[in-house]
């Protein structure tokens, strides 16, 4: 498997309760580990996840929202 994605080649994640009256302290607590996670099965072994490009559990950043911008991978969309 190629694991470097084309520069167009990605996926954003935003949760759909990432506005300011919902998004909780643990919210943010668990997609920083989601993408922590990630990254670390990304580096280490040879499960096929997304490379993470970048990421923010705050609502305080450029897009207003928390996200995870990560690669896409092959396969087919639902």
């Amino acid at each position: 498997m190629d694991r470097k994605a084309k520069k167009e080649d990605f996926v954003i994640k935003i949760p759909g309760h990432g506005t300011s009256d919902r998004w909780r302290p643990e919210d943010e607590y668990m997609l920083l580990r989601e993408a922590d996670t990630m990254q670390y099965l990304w580096r280490n072994t040879t499960i096929p996840v997304p490379e993470i490009i970048a990421y923010s559990g705050t609502l305080d950043n450029n897009v207003g929202f928390p996200y995870i911008i990560m690669s896409r991978l092959p396969g087919v969309g639902r």
